[in-house]
């Protein structure tokens, strides 16, 4: 334990759970918003995808931060301090007049989500009984798996009946609520370890990295492009030589090659989550010709399988192990996005709805449980780095998801128009995330435990050499 005192568990976690909710929230309900916001600021779809973009780098930078922050700082401390960037940011856009002030604001707020992601976890894994772990990690995966699928309803909502700026507005009362939770439950006691000194200039390579690779991914020019990827590469590397005078991500994680595999699983469904958002709300509304409202609440259905079998699935987690909850769980997913794809042209919304809720169900039953599983790979001691890793690559796929489904839209917008080329850059967009979930079906077939929780739990409490790669049969 790196406490001496036991915290409030329940409103602690429903404190930080409700900051970080929002904060996932809004992500994806500002994806309802990018057909208001190119005509409002007079900006193309590919310079508007940095309203989500910017918000997801600035959560990918601070999360490598998290494991010693973490340690560094008590619980309250940390949340408040991330209570108080949401404030702020929330504030900036519910006022913004020029882009460039809401980017600033989605920037804070994006500091603020990545503060109180690993600390929502960290709650879990240091105060939850690991017979209860399960459950509580599929109620807490809830905010990264269901709250951006209730994000474009909830945009969409405000959006048509108040204003985008709305969506910004209406969430002062949950941070307010989720600020006087936290204050009266969370610890205030710091951690009974020494931090060591923080690795500043690795964070400032790696933002770097992050920042070229996204900007590389979003850029219409092929000779920006390979120098975004050039520069990548450098600062990469530059990253990954600082990183090993003094890690700020032990990256030695990745070696234990079953932590890995399934972590890839969880990249792929989060690429899949936002970016599928951001097609999907741009398809209803330019292509389907329905309205903002509208478009948001096709993702209700969805949204609410996807909540209902989140905690459901950590229970069976528990109970059956991966082998069903987590391969069945992508083969739905894969199915429903494959049915997605071929009922989009006839625009008809209930056929659409049951595949976006067959999709969904497959990726309630499976998100978190991956989450799990890649967590209990690792000894003890290694789970907030490996944490601190999943979320800080989770972030990086969000975003690179986003950018990249926003150019191939811009691209088949310039060649075809906007209502066709909508259309083609959301089919070719669909084709390429049903590839990757294949990709993550095969890969997830051949990693998790066939047995039920004894398998699991070997791999949690093997040795430290078993931890760092060299696992038993059982638990690869």
């Amino acid at each position: 334990m790196l406490y001496q005192n036991k915290c409030a568990a329940g409103p602690a976690l429903g404190a930080t759970g409700l900051l970080t909710f929002t904060g996932v929230l809004v992500e994806t309900a500002m994806n309802v918003t990018f057909p208001t916001l190119t005509q409002r600021f007079a900006i193309s779809t590919a310079a508007v995808q940095w309203v989500t973009t910017i918000n997801l780098l600035a959560i990918a930078a601070v999360i490598p931060a998290s494991a010693w922050l973490i340690r560094h700082l008590a619980p309250r401390r940390l949340f408040m301090a991330a209570n108080g960037l949401f404030l702020t940011g929330s504030i900036l856009n519910s006022v913004a007049a020029v882009f460039p002030l809401l980017l600033l604001g989605r920037f804070l707020q994006g500091l603020s989500t990545g503060i109180a992601l690993p600390l929502l976890f960290h709650l879990i894994l240091s105060y939850v009984p690991r017979a209860r772990r399960g459950l509580f990690m599929g109620l807490g995966i809830m905010t990264t798996s269901v709250a951006p699928v209730f994000g474009p309803a909830y945009g969409g909502v405000m959006t048509q009946h108040f204003s985008w700026q709305g969506i910004f507005a209406g969430t002062l009362p949950v941070i307010l609520l989720s600020l006087l939770l936290g204050w009266q439950a969370l610890p205030k006691e710091r951690p009974q370890t020494s931090p060591g000194r923080f690795n500043w200039p690795a964070l400032v390579w790696l933002a770097l990295a992050f920042s070229f690779l996204l900007e590389s991914v979003s850029s219409g020019r092929l000779v920006l492009q390979l120098a975004g990827l050039l520069l990548t590469a450098v600062m990469t590397g530059g990253f990954v030589r600082l990183n090993q005078r003094q890690p700020l991500l032990n990256l030695a994680v990745l070696r234990n090659r079953r932590f890995a595999a399934l972590m890839a699983g969880l990249l792929i469904y989060q690429s899949l989550l936002l970016s599928l958002s951001f097609v999907l709300a741009n398809y209803l509304q330019v292509t389907a010709g329905y309205s903002a409202g509208i478009a948001g609440a096709f993702m209700i259905p969805g949204a609410l399988a996807a909540a209902a079998l989140a905690p459901l699935s950590g229970r069976l987690l528990d109970k059956l192990g991966a082998g069903i909850t987590v391969v069945a769980g992508i083969a739905l997913a894969f199915t429903g996005l494959l049915l997605l794809l071929a009922a989009l042209p006839k625009h008809q919304l209930l056929p659409m709805i049951a595949c976006h809720l067959l999709l969904m169900t497959g990726l309630g039953l499976s998100n978190s449980n991956l989450m799990t599983c890649s967590l209990n790979a690792l000894a003890p001691e290694q789970v907030t780095d490996g944490n601190a890793v999943i979320n800080t690559l989770q972030q990086l796929a969000g975003a690179l998801g986003t950018a990249a489904a926003a150019q191939i839209m811009a691209r088949c917008q310039t060649d075809l128009g906007l209502e066709s080329g909508t259309a083609w850059g959301s089919y070719l967009t669909l084709s390429l995330l049903a590839l990757l979930l294949l990709l993550s079906l095969v890969n997830a077939w051949r990693q998790p435990p066939r047995t039920a929780d004894g398998s699991l739990e070997q791999t949690a409490t093997a040795k430290p050499s078993q931890a760092t790669g060299k696992q038993t049969e059982s638990g690869s």
